[in-house]
């Protein structure tokens, strides 16, 4: 009986846990509803067209390319370092402009966020 309620305690603390696909989710709906700026290659962008861009990228990387192999998983952090926080053509770094017009690094910005989304756990 020790064990069972136990374990019935315990088991909402592992189901609370989000999946990495649900994290990444959430950090692309983060930049989309931020409203701030996102500058790729010298270039301004809305948040809107920031989230089609990194999510072009993410899904394009699934299919099998660049250094992942069809159907190989993704990490949020490997989403974060190699997808979402710089240019894979020009090897330029993301930015993200806020609204005083400061330039912070996309993986700066997106960490946090994702520190935001662990702490809410």
């Amino acid at each position: 009986m020790k064990k069972l309620l136990c374990l019935f305690f315990i088991f909402p603390l592992f189901a609370a846990e989000i999946s990495d696909q649900e994290k990444i989710n959430k950090l692309l709906t983060a930049v989309e509803k931020s409203g701030l700026t996102f500058v790729r290659n010298g270039k301004e962008y809305d948040s809107a067209k920031a989230r089609k861009h990194l999510e072009y990228k993410y899904n394009y990387v699934l299919k099998g390319f660049w250094f992942w192999q069809k159907g190989q998983k993704v990490s949020v952090k490997q989403f974060i370092d190699k997808i979402a926080s710089g240019s894979s053509t020009t090897g330029k770094p993301y930015h993200i402009k806020t609204k005083a017009g400061t330039l912070v690094p996309t993986k700066d910005w997106l960490y946090q966020k994702l520190n935001e989304i662990d702490s809410s756990q």
